[in-house]
C-alpha cells in the first residue's frame, strides 16, 4: 500500500521504498562518492566536521535565544562527541547552564505556548481549531517550512500574534465566566481582581509593570460599579489579558 492521506488521521504507511523510490546510482556528498543508502546519508551528515558546532548551535536555540559564547559552545561539542553523539548529555549541560536561568527571555513556540495554556486551564485538545490556530501563529505541528526546522528566532509578527490571540481564546471559551452566574460573583478591588486572574492561569510570572498595568485598567475599566456582572465581566477580560500578554508569551 503506498502512503496515503486518511483524514482524521493523517499520513500513514511510511516505509523505505527502495525499488521505487530510492536512485541507487553514484553520487557525491561532501566530497565523498558512492552510492549511498540512506544509512550512509546520515553518516555523512554526522561524521562531518561541521556537525557538532550546527548540532549544538540548533539545540541550544530551542531554549536559549542568545547563541552560546565559545567557551560554553566548545564544551558542548566535546560532550556531544565524547558521549557519542548522543542528544541527551547536551539537553542536560543546556538545561544546568546559568544562560538558562539567568539570560534574556524567549518566545514560546506556538505549539508550546498551546500546550502551557491547555495545562494551566486543565483541559485536552477537543477541537480542530487549536491546529489551525497554530498554523496561523507560525507553526503547523510536523510541517516545518523546510528540512532545517523553523526559526526559533522569528516566532512573532504582526500576522502570527493573531493566531496566538486565538489560541487564547479557545482555551478560555470553556472557562468564562458565564451570564447565568453573573449575578453571584464576588465585587472585588481591582488588586484583588487581578489576582484572581493571575491564580487562574496559576500564577505565571509577570513583571511589575505587567501587574501594575492590568491593576490600573481593573481599577478605571468598571469605575466604582458593584455591580457584580460588571465585576464577572472584568474577570473574563483581565484573563484574557494575562493571557495574551507578553509576559505569558515567553520564558
Amino acid at each position: 500500500m503506498p502512503l496515503k492521506f486518511v483524514r482524521g488521521t493523517g499520513w500513514i504507511n511510511f516505509r523505505y521504498d527502495a525499488a521505487n523510490s530510492w536512485d541507487p546510482g553514484s553520487k557525491t556528498v561532501f566530497g565523498q562518492s558512492g552510492a549511498f543508502t540512506w544509512e550512509d546519508a546520515v553518516r555523512l551528515v554526522t561524521t562531518h566536521p561541521m556537525h557538532p558546532s550546527f548540532f549544538v548551535r540548533k539545540l541550544w536555540s530551542a531554549f536559549i535565544p542568545k547563541p552560546p559564547d565559545a567557551t560554553t559552545q566548545a564544551a558542548l561539542e566535546r560532550r556531544y562527541v565524547e558521549s557519542g553523539r548522543q542528544i541527551r548529555p547536551v539537553v542536560e549541560a543546556i538545561l544546568c547552564s546559568p544562560h538558562f536561568y539567568e539570560g534574556p527571555w524567549m518566545v514560546k513556540p506556538p505549539v508550546v505556548f498551546a500546550a502551557g495554556l491547555l495545562r494551566a486551564t486543565g483541559q485536552g485538545i477537543d477541537q480542530a481549531a487549536y491546529e489551525w490556530a497554530c498554523t496561523g501563529s507560525g507553526q503547523r505541528l510536523f510541517f516545518p517550512p523546510d528540512v532545517s526546522g523553523w526559526d526559533e528566532t522569528r516566532w512573532m509578527n504582526t500576522g502570527s500574534l493573531r493566531g496566538r490571540w486565538d489560541l487564547v481564546n479557545y482555551a478560555l471559551a470553556a472557562k468564562s465566566i458565564t451570564s447565568t452566574t453573573w449575578a453571584t460573583f464576588p465585587v472585588q478591588t481591582a488588586a484583588e481582581a487581578v489576582a484572581s486572574a493571575r491564580a487562574f492561569w496559576n500564577d505565571p510570572p509577570l513583571r511589575s509593570e505587567t501587574i501594575q498595568s492590568l491593576t490600573t485598567w481593573a481599577g478605571t475599566c468598571i469605575g466604582t460599579s458593584v455591580k457584580p456582572a460588571l465585576h464577572a465581566q472584568r474577570q473574563n477580560a483581565l484573563r484574557m489579558l494575562i493571557g495574551v500578554s507578553p509576559d505569558h508569551q515567553t520564558s
